[in-house]
């Protein structure tokens, strides 16, 4: 009897326990609508009004627009209303959704600070928010995201110092803090993230080293610490420890020192760019070896000495831009036997001029000349992402001519409504033209530099002459 009466209990409380299992499902599910419901409750501006005919009670959860459900334990595990023209704020209620294991909340006008909340989204794997307009310090919390391997945060008004707790992020393999405004020294434990590929860090207000625990996370493909204010060396064995790396951006810093020589055995690398910085030395001989360097920045710096004639090994080259090294001797011609070059400049260094064949001419750096010319007037670089593919920069001006240069040219050169518009169209386009003759692909069909300042003043004139027909026109029918 004692025994029949013990299995009866064990028998209450397993039903027990699996009713209120039960309950806690459909408990869970109606709090993750409740949680996305006070998020759009939060949403005060949505332009297209994806949210506001599509989340509603009447409908699945799963079935809303940019919500997937686990099959299961059929919770919400991923929220992507990106790009959505979205305004308004996070509710803390968003880390209610236990089982998120994607947010990506990017490309839209949210505001205001990272609920603390949020930290208790244990399982989250992705989170992607840039292009926001979220503020407040980077908060320390983000650190208790385990299982955290992609985080987004770029082109916000984040400010602050970079918690240390972020390096508790173990699996984070994708770190992305650039364009916002965090200041202070790039903390040490940033080297341990052991399997980071990609750390970018560009266009903020950092200052002092760049951390050497970062040159450890053999994994990295992608460093940027562009647009700072860093000011160390970099390791002369750098390239050993980062065999991964494929981009190296630090322009617009203070780094100092020699250009690491080790750089040859970068064997991936595909973007160096080191411009305006402090480097000083020579260019080494013997480094530049690499068969998929594409693009390479080193001007505005302190270099000296003369371009090493290995430099021409780099095969498949597109980008090359030293200006303003102070740089002495003669371009090597073997550089010019680069058939993928796209862009070249050597512009304002103390270059002698160059020849192809060991001959001497007079078209010493015309060739960057002219991509400067239409770099100056359009505001674009041969390395915007306009210029993909089979299009380059000289590819776009030259499609606009002659009837479609206002579609090319700085808008801020050209006011439709002004007097001298005529005028100044026809200006724009003959500098283009000579834009397009200084940088033609053979060396000697490209003007030589006399022709060019003599062109450039028939250019002036003709923009003074044409200018004073419409002022006395003004006048006489005034």
């Amino acid at each position: 009897m004692e025994r029949t009466c013990f299995a009866l209990l064990h028998v209450v409380l397993l039903v027990h326990c699996l009713s209120a299992c039960l309950a806690g499902n459909v408990t869970d599910i109606t709090s993750d609508q409740s949680s996305l419901l006070t998020l759009k409750a939060h949403i005060i501006l949505n332009s297209r009004g994806v949210l506001a005919n599509n989340w509603s009670t009447t409908t699945s959860i799963c079935n809303w627009n940019g919500v997937t459900c686990g099959t299961r334990h059929l919770r919400v595990t991923s929220l992507n209303i990106s790009n959505m023209a979205l305004e308004g704020t996070i509710p803390p209620h968003l880390g209610n959704l236990s089982f998120l294991v994607s947010l990506d909340l990017s490309t839209n006008n949210f505001s205001g600070h990272l609920p603390y909340e949020l930290s208790h989204l244990r399982r989250l794997k992705f989170m992607n928010l840039k292009i926001n307009k979220f503020s407040g310090q980077l908060p320390s919390w983000l650190g208790v995201l385990s299982e955290l391997q992609e985080l987004i945060l770029r082109n916000n008004s984040f400010t602050g110092t970079i918690p240390p707790s972020l390096s508790n992020i173990s699996m984070l393999e994708h770190l992305d803090l650039s364009s916002n405004f965090l200041h202070g020294m790039i903390p040490q434990e940033v080297g341990n993230l052991q399997h980071l590929k990609i750390l970018n860090m560009q266009y903020n207000q950092f200052v002092g080293s760049v951390p050497l625990t970062i040159f450890n996370i053999s994994s990295l493909q992608l460093i940027s610490f562009a647009k700072n204010s860093l000011s160390s060396n970099l390791p002369l064995d750098m390239c050993h420890r980062l065999p991964n790396l494929q981009w190296l951006s630090l322009s617009y810093n203070e780094l100092h020192g020699e250009i690491p020589s080790s750089l040859y055995e970068c064997s991936q690398l595909q973007i160096l760019s080191l411009s305006f910085n402090k480097f000083n030395g020579p260019i080494r001989r013997g480094i530049w070896n690499s068969t998929v360097l594409a693009e390479l920045y080193l001007g505005n710096n302190n270099l000296e000495g003369e371009i090493p004639e290995d430099m021409g090994n780099l095969r498949n080259l597109e980008i090359l831009s030293i200006r303003y090294a102070r740089l002495i001797g003669r371009i090597p011609s073997s550089i010019f036997n680069i058939t993928s070059l796209k862009g070249i400049s050597f512009f304002a260094n103390n270059l002698t001029e160059y020849g192809f064949e060991g001959s001497v001419s007079t078209r010493s750096d015309v060739y960057s000349y002219g991509i400067m010319l239409m770099e100056t007037f359009t505001r674009r670089k041969p390395t915007d992402d306009l210029f993909a593919g089979d299009l380059s920069l000289k590819d776009w001006v030259n499609q606009s001519l002659p009837d479609a240069i206002i579609h090319v040219v700085d808008s801020n050169l050209l006011w439709p409504e002004e007097d001298n518009y005529t005028a100044k169209v026809q200006c724009l386009s003959s500098i283009m033209e000579l834009g397009l003759k200084c940088s033609a692909e053979s060396p000697h069909e490209r003007i030589n530099m006399k022709d060019a300042l003599i062109v450039l003043k028939k250019i002036k004139l003709q923009l003074i002459k044409n200018c004073e027909k419409v002022e006395t026109s003004n006048q006489r029918t005034q």
